[in-house]
């Protein structure tokens, strides 16, 4: 202790010089808003009127902020009907691929899940693939080193790769996830953009989704644009005569189940052995189970006069491509288009897009809006801009319970607004977005600058008590309550640090949060003591007239 003792001294005098040094010049700042009022609150008013500009015209919005994920999904589709050994061998392709990018570390491979009951169900034509990524990675010169490059970054990477293979008509869809449980239930995942283009007629809406397609192809920052629109599958219809039917007395269930009977084939016994139980099912071979020739000749009783009759006598069978899955959102057939950004964010492309939806209004055979993120992102600011004003109103209540009075409450919900001249620029400069994580944090601003205020009026009124005039109770109340707030501040910014500069993991995410809270409050409470008693003294002059 004692050889810090020299260390201790130096570093005690640094401090109580520096808040000497602050507040003088605190106290001449101080008195000339005093002197002059009206003056410094008209410049307060216009710096205040033009950062609101700025946050909520200028600085970029999105639901919530993008954080680097170290894992992501492939899920595969291929064409519906391919076999298990097609799918298996296409997805080994991919491994190689895979095997050759330095951030992968691990992946995970499920190829045709069929059990129904779980959560990854998949067909013999679909498969998924968990890539991990490394937090480090090995240089040339065989030193290790820190991932530079994003989930996303990779994830565009393996398309491009996956584009010069031959995938057997195969469609994949990529999906970001990982991290800390914050940033996988609240983080972005999967596609930046989500286009819904809704019709009945399942002809047009493939012509516009597709034509659409192109368009958005041409949008500069778009990497990929996926569509929910799977391959068609061969099927095989039955246009029944329902006359000619019901004339034999037979019903459609009994002409289903007959079909069902050679397709599916049923299950008269079963083989015993060892204990053990195995179906003998019965139907039709596989070539003529595929065969419409050999499905028209399949015999039906006629209950009437008990003789069989084929199936060709009461219907016609053919193959036709059909839908191989339907998608319906508010009773409207739905194909969703995945669009992908690279190189451009979302709140810079978004106008681009909106522009090019403009020209697919009042469509006569569809129409088209969009989803996914931009949906979010209303909702959510709605939901903020409600949260933010309630928290404003719920504190005006309790202050003027407290006070027992309207206009000392009004002036210290002054400091709200300006906090706003911290957060705009401190947003803009450091690049981050208004998301739902900033607006939690300029809730959190409007108690701690109401706080603040409060400390201040409080004793001012407490010194007025005292039989002070108006201008030296205001005066005295700001230098001494300047230390205890200014040491509040100095704590709440300490604590919050970290955060701001993304230290650890999951605090990218809260990182606008922090930011928003910090210069906020940093801002407002130098505004605070300087202002608050000019607006007090002109209040006062309002309110308190004899």
């Amino acid at each position: 202790l004692d050889r810090l003792k020299p260390a201790l001294n130096s570093l005690n005098k640094w401090s109580q010089a520096s808040l000497d040094f602050f507040f003088h010049y605190y106290n001449i700042a101080l008195e000339y808003a005093v002197n002059n009022r009206r003056k410094v609150l008209a410049i307060i008013s216009v710096c205040t009127s033009v950062n609101l500009l700025i946050l909520f015209l200028f600085i970029q919005r999105e639901t919530m902020p993008d954080v680097d994920q170290n894992q992501f999904l492939m899920n595969l589709s291929l064409p519906t009907g391919t076999r298990l050994e097609v799918t298996d061998a296409v997805v080994r392709r991919i491994e190689d691929q895979l095997a050759k990018i330095p951030e992968v570390a691990h992946r995970n491979v499920i190829v045709g899940a069929p059990n129904a009951e779980s959560s990854t169900a998949m067909g013999p034509n679909q498969a998924q693939v968990v890539i991990d990524l490394a937090d480090e990675i090995r240089a040339p010169g065989g030193k290790m080193r820190p991932r530079r490059r994003r989930a996303r970054e990779v994830m565009q990477d393996v398309g491009q790769k996956l584009t010069k293979l031959d995938l057997e008509g195969g469609r994949v869809e990529y999906i970001a996830q990982g991290g800390d449980v914050f940033s996988q239930l609240f983080g972005k995942a999967g596609a930046d953009l989500v286009i819904e283009v809704k019709g009945q007629s399942l002809k047009s809406l493939k012509e516009l989704a597709e034509k659409l397609e192109r368009d958005l192809k041409s949008v500069k920052g778009v990497s990929k644009i996926s569509s929910s629109l799977t391959v068609p599958s061969l099927q095989m219809k039955y246009q029944m005569d329902e006359l000619r039917l019901a004339r034999d007395g037979l019903s459609v269930s009994e002409v289903a189940e007959v079909v069902l009977a050679g397709v599916h084939g049923i299950v008269p016994t079963k083989f015993r052995e060892l204990g053990k139980e195995v179906n003998i099912r019965l139907r039709l071979r596989e070539e003529d189970r595929k065969d419409t020739a050999a499905l028209s000749r399949l015999m039906l009783s006629n209950p009437m006069d008990k003789t069989s009759h084929p199936l060709s006598e009461y219907g016609a069978l053919d193959v036709s491509p059909g839908p191989s899955e339907i998608r319906r959102r508010d009773q409207s057939r739905t194909i969703l288009l995945s669009v992908y950004l690279s190189g451009r964010r979302l709140p810079d492309a978004l106008p681009d897009v909106q522009k090019l939806l403009g020209s697919y209004r009042n469509l006569r055979d569809g129409s088209v809006g969009m989803g996914g993120e931009v949906e979010e992102m209303q909702a959510s600011f709605m939901s903020l801009v409600f949260g933010f004003a309630a928290s404003v109103v719920l504190v005006y209540i309790v202050l003027v319970a407290q006070f027992n009075t309207l206009w000392i409450p009004l002036l210290a919900m002054v400091a709200v607004p300006l906090s706003v001249n911290g957060v705009a620029p401190a947003l803009l400069l450091s690049g981050h977005t208004l998301n739902l994580m900033s607006g939690q944090g300029l809730m959190i601003l409007a108690g701690i600058v109401v706080n603040n205020s409060l400390m201040l009026l409080e004793f001012i009124q407490q010194r007025r008590e005292q039989g002070r005039t108006p201008e030296q109770a205001a005066l005295e109340a700001s230098r001494t309550r300047i230390r205890p707030i200014f040491m509040t501040i100095i704590g709440n910014l300490a604590g919050l640090l970290p955060l701001a500069l993304g230290i650890g993991k999951g605090a990218e995410m809260q990182a606008p949060m922090a930011i928003t809270v910090i210069f906020g409050l940093l801002v407002s409470t130098a505004m605070t003591l300087i202002v608050m008693p000019a607006v007090f003294l002109e209040a006062r002059a309002i309110f308190e007239r004899d």
